[in-house]
């Protein structure tokens, strides 16, 4: 069986709320073997332009996400009596500075190198693996082709 579960990750700023917005979507789910934790939202432009908000929101959603997701699924997969896997998606991004995308390049390196430690943590119990893709076809790379300016795109 296949579950996504959708939230606004944007919203959420805290573990606390994390764990919240989270409950009721894992509660009688029985058993999880592998989690994919795939979110992200882009606000290209220069950094010392971009709104305050922009930049909370893309290291809130590419960054702190992947930190309390992993946090409340390895608490469950590292129970397991079997072995476990995540995959978190990253970007390619993460591997070169790219202009007009600092926060997220960055926030996605953080999500790369938080996710190769995890590894290293849990390896005896849970497979985790970082995925970088390049282009994905999303509304980001949507609005790209259509002209629509890219601060209203959300992956």
């Amino acid at each position: 069986m296949t579950k996504s579960i959708v939230c606004d990750f944007a919203k959420i700023s805290t573990m606390a709320e994390y764990r919240a917005a989270m409950e009721h979507h894992l509660s009688g789910l029985g058993d999880i073997s592998l989690v994919v934790l795939n979110a992200g939202v882009i606000r290209p432009g220069m950094s010392h332009s971009l709104a305050d908000e922009s930049i909370e929101e893309v290291v809130r959603v590419n960054a702190l996400h992947v930190c309390f997701a992993s946090k409340i699924f390895l608490e469950i997969l590292t129970k397991r009596t079997h072995r476990s896997a995540m995959i978190i998606v990253s970007s390619v991004t993460a591997l070169a500075s790219i202009p007009g995308m600092a926060s997220y390049s960055s926030a996605k390196a953080f999500a790369s190198s938080f996710g190769e430690a995890l590894h290293y943590e849990v390896k005896d119990k849970v497979d985790v693996m970082v995925w970088t893709p390049s282009n994905v076809q999303t509304d980001i790379y949507a609005n790209i082709v259509s002209g629509d300016k890219l601060e209203n795109a959300k992956m």
